[in-house]
């Protein structure tokens, strides 16, 4: 079942980076932009730089998603921060099918509510958006891995959608594959999720809070008789994947230290949030989690440069009110 078309929602590094790969992979995509990336994308098309050397992909681009009229048969490929699903998805009809190419589990969430049919998609891409319409994708010996299949129960529809996109995932350089047993995996990759706060504030951060955050996730998970994969298994299906400079630049890091490098919201609450609410309703204590938020709206507030912070200063914001 190929969709009609893709409709790339969210013009950052990983919505560009889908957007190039399934241009490149023949099918009909609309990508979603606004503002300086649309005027980019419009005039030059998406610029892909690897360590390789780069490229222009034309895409075709408007400024709304009211301006797309996404379909039931199409397929929205969700790439917005996590904070931001249920604003980009406001116009889009619950018949939809969506593929969030998102972090945590706070957005499928959301649009499980809405109604929509939903993909999810594990993202393991190191990318940067350098600037608008401008991607870096520093992965080498490929530019990352992408595991998606149906979120919840069983699909047949939605496992097809899934089969069908994934060769343009891999005619672009990914490693991609269908995943029919995805949450385990969605789950696994928010655990890695939990460190990218402490990462962004300190350069030598705090190694215990973050290792407790986990530790608050896996009881929760525990709690709920959800499945995750280990870090040992999860590493080595993604498989050796090391960041080379491009362009002679190295990359600033994570996409929580890149958004908070631009004065960007931070989606550290959406990651460490779902842990909070799921332990409230399990009986589950999750106080370093909630530290970690309250460490996220305090360096937003201060306008905080990434790195900036030693361990003890992270683990006095940490625990400030716990």
């Amino acid at each position: 079942m190929t969709p009609e078309r893709i409709i790339v929602l969210g013009a950052g590094a990983i919505g560009c980076a889908m957007a190039a790969a399934f241009v490149e992979g023949g099918g009909r995509v609309v990508l979603v932009a606004r503002g300086a990336a649309y005027d980019a994308i419009s005039r030059d098309g998406v610029d892909v730089r690897t360590p390789a050397g780069g490229r222009r992909v034309p895409v075709e681009v408007v400024a709304s998603v009211r301006e797309a009229t996404p379909t039931a048969d199409d397929l929205v490929a969700l790439a917005v921060m996590g904070q931001h699903t249920a604003e980009a998805m406001a116009e889009v009809s619950p018949g939809v099918p969506v593929a969030s190419f998102q972090n945590g589990l706070e957005p499928l969430d959301v649009l499980t509510r809405r109604g929509h049919p939903v993909i999810a998609c594990m993202v393991w891409v190191p990318a940067e958006r350098r600037a608008p319409g401008e991607v870096a994708l520093v992965g080498v010996p490929y530019p990352g891995a992408v595991l998606m299949g149906p979120w919840g129960a069983p699909s047949e529809r939605l496992d097809a959608l899934a089969h069908a996109v994934v060769p343009a995932l891999v005619q672009g350089g990914f490693r991609a594959e269908v995943e029919p047993d995805i949450a385990p995996w969605i789950r696994a990759k928010l655990l890695v999720n939990l460190g990218g706060l402490a990462i962004a504030l300190s350069d030598a951060p705090p190694e215990e809070l973050v290792t407790a955050a986990e530790d608050e996730a896996r009881a929760v998970f525990d709690a709920a008789g959800e499945a995750y994969i280990p870090a040992d298994v999860f590493q080595s299906r993604i498989g050796p994947l090391r960041a080379e400079p491009v362009d002679g630049r190295a990359r600033v890091g994570g996409s929580t230290r890149s958004a908070l490098a631009r004065g960007e919201p931070l989606e550290s609450a959406t990651l460490h949030g779902s842990i909070v609410s799921r332990g409230a309703r399990l009986g589950v204590a999750t106080p370093v989690n909630a530290g970690w938020i309250r460490a996220a709206e305090r360096a937003v507030r201060e306008k905080l440069a990434p790195g900036s912070l030693d361990a003890e200063t992270v683990r006095a914001w940490v625990n400030a009110g716990a």
